[in-house]
């Protein structure tokens, strides 16, 4: 079990909102799910890819968290 904030998110989802990659490199590694749904219907890979900038980082959080859940989705099932 892991903890969720006041929008039903892992740590994942906000580290990779905001590109932190030592951080999403450290969460996946502790087993921090990657496929996650927050309670808007969004996964740390629709975090990355929506609010990132297309910077290298972002392009990083993207590969990590596609490469531990290669079947992620980039359709969020609540749409």
């Amino acid at each position: 079990m892991h903890s969720t904030n006041r929008f039903g998110g892992t740590a994942l989802i906000p580290a990779s909102e905001y590109g932190h990659v030592e951080t999403v490199r450290t969460l996946i590694r502790a087993g921090v799910p990657v496929n996650h749904v927050n309670d808007p219907g969004w996964t740390a890979l629709h975090e990355a890819i929506v609010y990132g900038d297309g910077s290298a980082r972002y392009l990083d959080v993207v590969s990590r968290c596609r490469r531990r859940s290669p079947a992620a989705s980039t359709t969020s099932s609540r749409c």
